[in-house]
Order: structure tokens, then C-alpha cells, then sequence
């Protein structure tokens, strides 16, 4: 209701005794506490909203920044970089990605070790490969020379069929003048 131009609100009892209680206050004064308390309550969602941002951008630095390091390690250990760049926050964490960080530090130091041991033998090959060149070559020059042995050989038997040849026309003319 209005009085003297002012909203107002009323609300009453009935007492035992057979009266009633009448309370009568202006709306403002009534509403003005929980005008407060919902301002109140606002303000400290937002404060919790943005708490809970600042949180969650903090944990997901916490958990990225790990991660990022260690695509970086597995992305060296791809282009076969095998320089130690462990990294040793990563390495401490106690965690699952500490975990994938100390497994993937076994997985280069393994790594590193085949690499090496496959360029030991890389080396070994071509040693064999200089030694057997070197082999190869003697032993052409040595198949050169029984070659040129074997043609002054076979050019030999030649000459000396054609003088058997020849001896044998020989004997055969001297027997037919003989006879």
C-alpha cells in the first residue's frame, strides 16, 4: 500500500488473546538487506569465476609446459639429435609425464647407443670392402698375368702345330721322292 507517497509493506498476527499484531514498514527499508545480499552474492560469483579461471590457466601451464618439453625431447631424438637435453623439471616430476620423460630419455640413450653401433659397423663394411678391393685387384692382376701366360702358351701350340704341320708335309714329300 502507499502512504504519504511512499511504498509500503504491512503483514500482521493474531495474538491469543484475541488482538491482532500489526507490522507496518516501508518496502525500501525491507528490501534494502537483501538488496545487499544479492549484491553480495554476485560479487563473490564473479570472484569465484574468476578465481576458478586464474586456477585452471594456472593448471594447464602446469600441465602443458611438461608436455611441450617433452614433444620438444621426442621431436630432437626424430632428426636424431641425441645431444643431452633432458629436461630436468620435466625429469623430477613425480607424475605420469615425469614417467614419459624418463622413458623417453632410456628410448634415446638406447637409440644413441644403435646408432652408434650401427656406424661401428658401417666402418667395419667399409674396411672389408677397402681390403677386398684391394684383394680383388691382385687377383686380377694375377688372372691379367696367367691370361697373358696362357695366350703366349696357346700361341706356342699354335706355332708348334704349324711346324708339325709342316714337318709331317715334309716326311711326306721325302717319302714319295724316296720311294
Amino acid at each position: 500500500y502507499t502512504y504519504n507517497k511512499q511504498l509500503k509493506d504491512m503483514t500482521y498476527v493474531n495474538l491469543d488473546n484475541q488482538m491482532k499484531y500489526v507490522l507496518s514498514a516501508p518496502y525500501s527499508e525491507i528490501t534494502a538487506q537483501s538488496t545487499v545480499l544479492v549484491y553480495d552474492i554476485v560479487c563473490t560469483i564473479i570472484g569465484v569465476i574468476i578465481l576458478s579461471i586464474v586456477i585452471g590457466f594456472i593448471l594447464s601451464l602446469k600441465i602443458t609446459r611438461p608436455i611441450k618439453k617433452l614433444t620438444q625431447m621426442i621431436q630432437n631424438i626424430s632428426k636424431l639429435d641425441f645431444r643431452s637435453n633432458a629436461q630436468t623439471t620435466v625429469l623430477r616430476q613425480k607424475d605420469e609425464i615425469g614417467r614419459m620423460a624418463q622413458a623417453v630419455l632410456h628410448m634415446q640413450e638406447k637409440l644413441h647407443d644403435m646408432v652408434n653401433q650401427i656406424s661401428e659397423v658401417e666402418n667395419s663394411v667399409l674396411t672389408n670392402v677397402g681390403e677386398l678391393d684391394e684383394i680383388m685387384k691382385e687377383y686380377s692382376a694375377g688372372a691379367e698375368d696367367s691370361s697373358a701366360a696362357t695366350q703366349q702358351i696357346a700361341a706356342g701350340m699354335q706355332e708348334t702345330s704349324a711346324n708339325t704341320t709342316m714337318i709331317t708335309s715334309n716326311i711326306g714329300e721325302v717319302s714319295e721322292k724316296a720311294d
